[in-house]
């Protein structure tokens, strides 16, 4: 075992000066209000709480996770959805790739659940039935009051 007091004559990380000089950030990068967050990373953020709201407690009920498991799903697929198959840049119109992007989220968040729960309940109906309603009430959301 490598004694850390022959490095530097007391007990600590070999790499922790090296450590302190990789986390320190020059000022103007640093994020020191909520005024600083870049705008998309913003809304992905209100979508991601207003998602997990609505998926979480369907995932609970009907499935009989807890919530760190119900939260999982998502966890995993909205970034995805949201930084890379909703793109501009696809080339296709905005309701192809959202349909595309509502696609994978169920069926990659059924597969999740599939793995966790096995075969108890019908993973696929339920998944999709917490997908619908949250992309539902997100639209809802945004075009009736603005919000997401």
């Amino acid at each position: 075992m490598l004694d850390v007091r022959a490095w530097h004559g007391k007990a600590r990380h070999p790499m922790a000066p090296c450590a302190r000089r990789v986390a320190r950030l020059p000022q103007e990068a640093q994020i020191t209000s909520p005024a600083m967050i870049p705008p998309i990373i913003a809304l992905w953020g209100k979508a991601f709480l207003f998602t997990q709201l609505v998926e979480v407690p369907v995932y609970r009920r009907t499935l009989g996770v807890s919530t760190f498991q119900a939260f999982g799903a998502s966890m995993i697929t909205h970034p995805i959805v949201w930084f890379v198959l909703t793109l501009p840049a696809w080339g296709v119109p905005w309701l192809t790739r959202v349909v595309v992007a509502e696609l994978f989220a169920w069926l990659m968040e059924a597969a999740y659940f599939k793995w966790i729960v096995g075969s108890k309940g019908n993973v696929l109906a339920y998944t999709l039935l917490a997908n619908a309603l949250s992309c539902g009430l997100g639209l809802f959301c945004h075009y009736a009051f603005g919000f997401l």
